[in-house]
């Protein structure tokens, strides 16, 4: 492998969002997308991930969130932040642990909520509108913004808190 040059392509370029952008786009979410993007910051899963949970995967005595990932069937424990807890018990309760944590988003698909996200991020002046860009590329590519911030720069924004926090790669 040696002799064999690297094919170089497009790399997407994602960051993390500062610490004003977060407060701006929870500022501009409702209490459901508010939900979701501290679920997203704090917990640091994907937007399918997180859409999905139902009270089952939560436990509120423990302060865990247990779930399977979509993408890779991994199972994960993850401890919550308390605030988190905070915005947990803020919700109606339900006797059935199926009921979604996220019931308007729950029935959605993944690219439907991401284009709500956007939604949301080109309301305070992150991204340009759904739809107003010009695709250069073809195939996947013709619909990605390359270095757009998305949903997923929510990941990359928890794991630089963490860093910054002086956790443990482990």
């Amino acid at each position: 492998f040696t002799g064999v040059d690297a094919i170089k392509g497009k790399r997407s370029v994602r960051r993390a969002f500062t610490q004003d952008e977060m407060g701006a786009i929870l500022q501009a979410c409702d209490t459901e997308w508010k939900g979701i993007v501290l679920f997203g910051y704090y917990i640091g899963q994907r937007l399918g991930d997180i859409a999905r949970l139902t009270w089952q995967n939560v436990d509120l005595e423990h302060e865990e969130v247990r779930l399977i990932t979509q993408k890779t069937d991994h199972p994960m424990v993850i401890p919550m932040h308390p605030v988190l807890m905070k915005y947990l018990m803020s919700l109606p309760s339900s006797d059935d642990p199926a009921t979604p944590v996220f019931p308007n988003a729950y029935p959605l698909d993944v690219a439907t909520l991401s284009r709500r996200f956007v939604e949301i991020l080109a309301s305070i002046g992150l991204r340009e509108p759904p739809g107003e860009h010009v695709s250069k590329g073809k195939g996947r590519d013709a619909r990605r913004e390359v270095g757009a911030v998305s949903f997923h720069c929510l990941r990359h924004t928890a794991t630089s808190a963490l860093k910054n926090a002086g956790v443990s790669d482990v």
